[in-house]
């Protein structure tokens, strides 16, 4: 199950793959190839479920769903680790309450969990290392997309849709949280 998509600036896609540990690549001419497998893109839960390029073209961000952790991998290299984050990163929510979407805001990645959403800031240029701070949203929201009007959350309510509960009516919302 590929989950998300992210552009990089020579014209390349990155496609992750929530169900296996897997990130292709899709080149300018549009040939598809496997980039980078590696166990730490897999989890015990639910794998990837979101995908960002550096601004500065080094690096993709890997978002792991449940356990919650983000994952840097080098697009150079193909080296792939775990960011080293300082801080909550996790929904205190009860099960599937994973980290589900990201996006970034400014010199930071906000990642959007079902009840939360967490500033990532890099203490190390290369996003080896970060801190996080979180603040409480309403229930259900899933995505985070940043605009140049704004940063906008998204209510996929998708423990919702996993256990089958009714959902509300969709809604996009403005993000206005001081961390």
């Amino acid at each position: 199950t590929c989950t998300d998509v992210a552009w990089a600036a020579d014209g390349s896609l990155y496609v992750c793959d929530r169900e296996h540990p897997n990130i292709y690549r899709i080149d300018p001419a549009g040939t598809l190839t496997s980039f980078v497998t590696s166990d730490r893109l897999s989890a015990s839960g639910v794998g990837q479920n979101a995908l960002v390029v550096l601004p500065d073209q080094s690096a993709l961000l890997s978002l792991i769903y449940l356990p919650s952790r983000l994952v840097r991998i080098d697009l150079r290299t193909r080296a792939v680790a775990d960011v080293n984050l300082r801080g909550t990163f996790f929904d205190g929510l009860p099960l599937l309450s994973g980290a589900d979407g990201m996006s970034l805001s400014g010199t930071s990645l906000l990642v959007a969990f079902t009840s939360q959403v967490t500033r990532v800031s890099p203490t190390l240029a290369d996003w080896s290392d970060a801190t996080t701070a979180t603040l409480d949203v309403p229930e259900g929201m899933t995505d985070i997309v940043h605009t140049p009007g704004g940063d906008y959350l998204l209510n996929g309510q998708a423990v919702r849709f996993a256990f089958d509960r009714p959902t509300d009516p969709f809604r996009l919302v403005r993000f206005v949280g001081t961390f």
